[in-house]
């Protein structure tokens, strides 16, 4: 294990990042993109924070782990890491469908699907290096801007007005 990196899921710049440094555990801090500080610190002050941080973790959402679950088609994923080689980062962070799992020793494993559009398009489909599964009910409890509009896509005509979409995504907020 050479490096950890927990990504914002707010903004798509923002990373912390975990890995050794001799006999101590570095975390460095990423805003935009941009270096910003690093800490040093045990492996015993790791273990004991870590285990704080799953206290909070489980106090929020009662707990359970999807690391180490494989990922099937069908799930529903958050975007963790896209195609660092190719438009990074405009995907991190959205929530799809696993469309295809492709070998995992691929550089871009998952196929997630957006919409109905083509790959590429916001409403299209991606490959992407890693994605976490999500829980159908937090996102349906407090969808991003970006799935009301899909939702709003669904429900509306074909030839619908991007007016007519907006109006209805705002509706749906509440």
């Amino acid at each position: 294990m050479d490096e950890i990196r927990i990504q914002c899921e707010s903004a798509h710049g923002d990373y912390i990042t975990a890995r050794r440094d001799g006999r101590k555990v570095v975390l460095n801090t990423f805003r935009t993109n941009e270096y910003q500080v690093n800490v040093f610190v045990s492996p015993s002050a790791v273990r004991d924070h870590a285990r704080r941080l799953i206290d909070l973790a489980d106090s929020i959402d009662g707990g359970g782990s999807s690391v180490g679950a494989p990922i099937h088609v069908g799930d529903r994923v958050r975007v963790v890491e896209d195609d660092d080689c190719n438009r990074a980062g405009d995907f991190v962070g959205r929530v799809g469908t696993v469309k295809e799992v492709r070998d995992e020793f691929t550089r871009l494993p998952y196929t997630v699907t957006f919409g109905t559009g083509d790959h590429g398009d916001h409403d299209g489909w991606w490959r992407c290096a890693r994605v976490e599964r999500v829980d159908e009910a937090s996102t349906q409890a407090n969808p991003s801007r970006s799935d009301r509009i899909l939702r709003a896509k669904e429900l509306l005509p074909a030839g619908a007005s991007a007016s007519d979409l907006i109006q209805l995504a705002d509706y749906l907020a509440g």
